[in-house]
């Protein structure tokens, strides 16, 4: 985990993310939200017999279940090798480095079923890409595709994808592997959503806004995380169209319904810090007021910095914002900002 001194000491805040480590057995362990009993979790045993996008089942009790991808919560598997099991711990207390190397150590064990080999390749791909590893993780998840291209992972491989390519700035790229998702899928909302950013990236607010209201009318209110991400882009776009009051007024209110430790609270409190930020630096010639507004940034994104790093696009994105703001705030911590945003990042995620 990344160590939280540099902005406790300016923000004053403190989290405890430490999780409990899983608990292991032969038998594959599956939970799922039963819709004949309305959503409630409910947890089989048994031993995993097929797993795809849409759906996996289980063997259990001498019969065979399929469960729904959107109704899965999580999936462990009993004869998982040591090294996935430790590698999953790992990425469970957010040490992508640890995890990265365990997962692929699990991929050598001999007799390992298919889809643990699967979910090992996309797990390390996934930890790479958190990193900050972009051209490493594009290389896994292209071989987790290649490998597998009806694996359980095969809609988020190819969103995460989508990711590496924009981050790297291949647009074209991005914008196809974004689009092709959007047709259907369980990835398409997030699909729309990054379509936008690449339009965003290139400069096409109008475009951009446009592909985000589309997101904000399909999440409706049944993913409310996507639909903040979606609002909070819209205000990215408010703000660099020179208008950042305009992206406070709308965002305020929304930022009380979430958390930063979710993505939708993440990117809302990102979004406010900009907006914060943007008016700082419009208001240079009342030195008071200047630092009252990159003070009122600050606190925002210190919010996602203690509470939002398994966002790792959010998560740089606040340690940016905070150096700017502690720049304008003639602050000298700034450069300490600066050098841990790039030792757990290096220059990744750092887009409009």
């Amino acid at each position: 985990m990344k160590p939280l001194g540099t902005f406790l000491m300016v923000a004053g805040l403190g989290a405890g993310l430490a999780l409990p480590s899983a608990g292991w057995s032969a038998a594959d362990t599956v939970v799922f939200r039963d819709p004949r009993q309305q959503g409630k979790e409910v947890t089989k045993s048994g031993s995993v017999q097929r797993e795809a996008p849409e759906s996996i089942e289980i063997g259990t009790g001498g019969t065979s279940l399929e469960i729904q991808a959107r109704d899965l919560v999580s999936v462990s598997h009993g004869d998982a090798p040591a090294d996935y099991q430790q590698a999953e711990e790992a990425e469970q207390s957010l040490d992508f480095a640890a995890a990265a190397e365990g997962y692929k150590r699990a991929l050598d064990a001999k007799g390992v079923r298919p889809w643990i080999q699967h979910d090992a390749r996309f797990h390390r791909a996934d930890c790479l890409y958190r990193m900050g590893d972009l051209a490493g993780a594009t290389a896994a998840f292209k071989e987790t595709v290649e490998k597998a291209p009806e694996g359980r992972y095969r809609d988020r491989t190819k969103l995460r994808l989508g990711q590496c390519q924009l981050f790297q700035k291949a647009f074209g790229d991005a914008k196809a592997a974004f689009e092709a998702l959007m047709d259907s899928g369980p990835e398409k909302l997030n699909a729309g959503l990054w379509a936008g950013r690449v339009e965003e990236s290139q400069g096409n607010v109008d475009a951009a806004r446009r592909a985000y209201e589309d997101v904000i009318i399909r999440a409706g209110k049944q993913v409310p995380e996507i639909e903040f991400a979606a609002r909070a882009r819209q205000g990215s776009c408010d703000i660099a169209k020179g208008e950042p009051q305009k992206a406070l007024e709308a965002l305020l209110p929304l930022v009380e319904q979430t958390s930063a430790e979710k993505p939708g609270g993440a990117a809302l409190c990102n979004a406010l810090g900009q907006a914060y930020l943007a008016q700082a630096r419009a208001a240079r010639a009342k030195p008071d007021e200047a630092k009252r507004l990159a003070f009122s940034g600050l606190m925002d994104f210190c919010r996602v910095l203690v509470y939002g790093e398994a966002y790792p696009e959010e998560h740089a994105a606040a340690y940016a914002g905070a150096e700017a703001c502690l720049v304008l705030l003639g602050d000298a911590r700034a450069s300490q900002f600066k050098e841990d945003r790039k030792r757990y990042y290096g220059d990744a995620f750092l887009l409009p």
